[in-house]
C-alpha cells in the first residue's frame, strides 16, 4: 500500500498537505513564495476564499499536517511507538527543522499522537438545537455514530443520518470501544489519514521535511511505500537532501519510506518591519522621523510639605486607617 497522491482529485489535489508543491516562487513576498491554488470555484463565497488564500506566502505555524493512504494502518503500532516511548529512532513520522539559517535547524518537532493535547470532545452534546439526529454525539470533528442500524454493511434509506453518502463508523480505537475516551486524533478511519499537530507552533518562515519511515506499517504488517519510483517527488530531492545529516540516531536513509517538504508563513515579518522603521531603517524608515521618540521624567519623590503628593500619606490619615483596622479586630486605640 502506498500514500495517496492524486493531482486531478476534485475540488482540491488530494495529496500530503501542507505540501511546497501546492506553493509558487514569487520574489515580492517574505518568503519568496505564494499559494497556487485555482480560483475556479462552484460559488463566489469559495473563489474569494481561494482568491485570499493566494495572497498567503507560506503554510500555518500551528496548522495540522495530513497524509492519506490506500489502505488502513496498524493504530497499535503507532502507539506503542509513539505513545509508549520517546525514542524517534523507531518513530513512525517526523517533522524535521530542514532551514540552514533557522536557530532551530535539525530540531525534531514534537507531535501530538493521541497524548491529549487536543481534546476533541464536546463539553454539552445536547447543546445545539432541538431534532438533532446527531445529538449526543461525542466529537464535531470525528466521526463517533455507527449508521449500519441494521449490520448488513449497506448504507439503507433512513441511516444517513449527516447526509454525506458515506456509510459511518465510530473513528475509535479499538474498534468497539467508547468515542468519549477512545477517540482516534491522530487517525481518520473513513479516509484512511494519518494526522500529525505539532504540540507547540512551528518556525515562522521555515522548511520543513515530513518523513514517514518504514515503521508505518498496515494490518499485514508491510511497509508503506512512496507513490513515486524513489522516496520524495524529484523536485524537492535538493532540500531533503539535509535529511542525511538530521535523521536521529537508530534511523537511517534506506529506512525512509516517504518524505516532502513545506514552509511556513511569515508571521511577525510586518511587526519587525514597522519597528525598524521606528528606528530609521528598512522600507518604512520614514517613521522615525514622523513619529519621533520623547521623553519625559515623571516625580519618584515628593516635595517635603507637598500634601497632595501621590507619594505622600499624612500621620493623620494613617491613624484613621488604622483605627479602622483595630476597631475590626475588637482592638482599644490605634495601636496595632
Amino acid at each position: 500500500f502506498s500514500v495517496v497522491w492524486d493531482l486531478e482529485y476534485k475540488p482540491l489535489p488530494d495529496i500530503p498537505f501542507p505540501n511546497d508543491y501546492a506553493l509558487l516562487i514569487d520574489n515580492s513576498t517574505p518568503t519568496g513564495l505564494r499559494m497556487n491554488i485555482s480560483l475556479i470555484a462552484p460559488t463566489g463565497v469559495e473563489e474569494e476564499l481561494r482568491r485570499r488564500a493566494q495572497a498567503l506566502d507560506g503554510f500555518g505555524t500551528f496548522a495540522p499536517i495530513t497524509v492519506r493512504f490506500d489502505a488502513l494502518l496498524d493504530i497499535q503500532n503507532i502507539i506503542d511507538r509513539q505513545r509508549n516511548n520517546t525514542n524517534p529512532g523507531d518513530d513512525v513520522a517526523l517533522v524535521i527543522n530542514i532551514s540552514p539559517q533557522s536557530p532551530g535547524y535539525g530540531n525534531i518537532h514534537p507531535i501530538d499522537f493521541g497524548h491529549g493535547y487536543f481534546p476533541t470532545t464536546v463539553q454539552d452534546p445536547f447543546f445545539y438545537f432541538a431534532h438533532d439526529p446527531r445529538a449526543g454525539g461525542a466529537s464535531l470533528v470525528f466521526e463517533t455514530f455507527d449508521e449500519d442500524l441494521n449490520g448488513n454493511g449497506v448504507l439503507d434509506p433512513g441511516e444517513d443520518s449527516d447526509g454525506d453518502g458515506v456509510l459511518d463508523k465510530p473513528n475509535v480505537f479499538p474498534a468497539d470501544a467508547s468515542p468519549w475516551d477512545n477517540l482516534l486524533t491522530f487517525y481518520e478511519r473513513e479516509t484512511d489519514s494519518l494526522i500529525l499537530r505539532p504540540m507547540v507552533p512551528l518556525r515562522e518562515q521555515t522548511q520543513y521535511a515530513v518523513v514517514l519511515t518504514r515503521h508505518l506499517v498496515d494490518k499485514a504488517g508491510e511497509p508503506i511505500r512512496s507513490p513515486f519510483p524513489y522516496v520524495s517527488l524529484a523536485a524537492q530531492n535538493d532540500e531533503l537532501k539535509a535529511l542525511h545529516e538530521l535523521l536521529p540516531e537508530g534511523l537511517e536513509v534506506k529506512d525512509v519510506a516517504f518524505a516532502w517538504s513545506f514552509t511556513t508563513q511569515s508571521v511577525s515579518n510586518d511587526l519587525r518591519t514597522v519597528r525598524a522603521g521606528l528606528y530609521g531603517h528598512g522600507s518604512m524608515n520614514w517613521l522615525n522621523e514622523r513619529y519621533p521618540p520623547t521623553l519625559s521624567l515623571d516625580p519618584v519623590r515628593s516635595e517635603p510639605g507637598d500634601r497632595n503628593s501621590l507619594y505622600h500619606v499624612s500621620g493623620e490619615d494613617l491613624d484613621h486607617v488604622t483605627t479602622l483596622i483595630s476597631a475590626s479586630f475588637g482592638v482599644q486605640g490605634s495601636t496595632v
